[in-house]
């Protein structure tokens, strides 16, 4: 479903405006207590559009995928969900190998 999904979301028109910036944080962090060993397995996926501050997020276990799996399912669900005629000019991600990870997947998608 991801491979169709992204498909659709590759065909959208480019918005030269719209930046979106995205990031996995663990749930340890997101709920404000200590790590502990179950709680590396779970973690939680935000996308934020800047141009209409939209922030759109969804838990995830990181055990049952893998983290870029999981940044680019959220990431097409903030499109899809938010009927978005268009996919943003630029992805920004708080990760450095998520971010080579998403650059590597949309790599040749075209920019305006």
């Amino acid at each position: 479903m991801i491979k169709r999904t992204l498909k659709k979301f590759l065909s959208l028109p480019v918005n030269s405006d719209e930046t979106w910036q995205g990031g996995i944080i663990p749930m340890a962090d997101v709920l404000g207590i200590p790590p502990a060993k179950d709680a590396d397995e779970m973690a939680m996926v935000l996308w934020r559009s800047k141009a209409s501050e939209l922030v759109h997020a969804k838990p995830i276990l990181l055990a049952g995928e893998s983290r870029l799996n999981g940044m680019v399912e959220v990431m097409l669900d903030l499109c899809m969900e938010n009927d978005f005629p268009f996919r943003p000019v630029q992805i920004e991600c708080n990760d450095r190998g998520l971010a080579d990870g998403l650059s590597n997947l949309l790599r040749d998608s075209g920019r305006p």
